[in-house]
């Protein structure tokens, strides 16, 4: 959806990449089914569901393929539907609970939403939160009950000091360094003082058991082009300290870190294999192995993480590291 709050804090991300976020661009103007900046007169299209404030001419640098390759993902990706939180999503759904206020009243940006599914949750604790992807990948239920728009997390196109709070779930590994130290200064330019803003990285895959087992399983399958997705991205940023320099460059001022372990949880083997060799861009690596590749992996995937835990419900160590940093 679009209300009237989205529409009111909707910025031009060319103007702001222009002032290279020094200087806050005008409120864009409603003009029949898109909003046109009054400064530099870029148009933004304005549907029934989802406001498109992707800047006009891009934002040099590494661009996500999930917006490059937009079509391909689209017929790949079952983003449709959500239902409740499991698995690592279940983990980081208490994680925002905890470190972030949700409560009413409160404004909140998701930054990099993906299908909605956070924002989703969260929200039923009170918050307004505003969705911002840079690709269309939303759920059914995201849009019809969420403020959507369409944006490059290096350009944010909202006001300065806008935001309460502001959270972001498997972004960073989109990002080269240039891109990541962008964000993170747009980040810090969009929460009010003392907004806090939250993330978290997983640790090296050898701390996540789930993941490394499967991981291990399906690459034994392909050893000359093993598909290396969850160990190379999603485990690939697990330098904390690393991580809080670059945010007191861009502007944040405390950080914390708390690395967590715990137990992550799941019907039965066959749960867990399905959704990381199915449910996450390992797919891609998978498939790129032939039309009875995905099938193949995922049954030895849940083959090996039935003989570590057994054939009924299973339970696997995760550790992560959950950043907040306050403006």
């Amino acid at each position: 959806m679009i209300s009237d709050q989205l529409l009111a804090l909707a910025r031009c991300p060319r103007c702001l990449l222009q002032s290279d976020g020094q200087a806050d661009p005008p409120a864009l103007c409603r003009e029949g089914q898109a909003l046109r900046c009054p400064a530099c007169g870029s148009r933004y299209p304005c549907g029934d569901a989802i406001l498109d404030l992707r800047p006009p001419d891009g934002v040099d640098g590494r661009e996500t393929r999930y917006a490059a390759d937009a079509d391909e993902f689209a017929a790949a990706l079952d983003f449709r539907a959500v239902g409740e939180p499991l698995l690592g999503a279940a983990v980081r759904e208490r994680w925002l609970r905890r470190w972030l206020p949700l409560g009413p009243g409160k404004l909140v940006l998701d930054i990099g939403a993906g299908d909605g599914r956070f924002a989703l949750w969260s929200r039923r604790h009170g918050a307004h939160i505003i969705s911002l992807d840079a690709a269309p990948f939303f759920a059914n239920a995201a849009l019809a009950e969420l403020d959507l728009a369409l944006g490059d997390v290096r350009a944010l196109p909202f006001p300065t000091g806008a935001f309460d709070a502001a959270y972001s779930i498997d972004v960073m590994e989109h990002l080269d360094a240039p891109g990541l130290e962008r964000f993170f200064a747009e980040a810090a330019r969009v929460l009010k003082p003392g907004g806090r803003f939250l993330f978290s990285v997983w640790d090296r895959i050898e701390e996540n058991e789930f993941a490394d087992v499967v991981v291990r399983a399906v690459a034994a399958l392909h050893p000359h082009d093993p598909p290396m997705f969850l160990a190379r991205t999603p485990h690939g940023h697990y330098d904390a300290a690393a991580l809080e320099a670059q945010l007191r460059t861009a502007g944040f001022g405390a950080t914390s870190v708390e690395s967590l372990t715990r137990e992550s949880t799941a019907p039965d083997a066959l749960s867990v294999a399905v959704g990381y060799c199915q449910g996450t861009p390992m797919r891609n690596e998978i498939e790129a192995h032939g039309a009875e590749a995905l099938a193949a992996a995922t049954q030895v995937a849940a083959d090996a993480i039935a003989a570590r835990y057994g054939s009924g419900p299973v339970t696997g160590r995760i550790r992560a590291h959950v950043i907040t940093a306050k403006r």
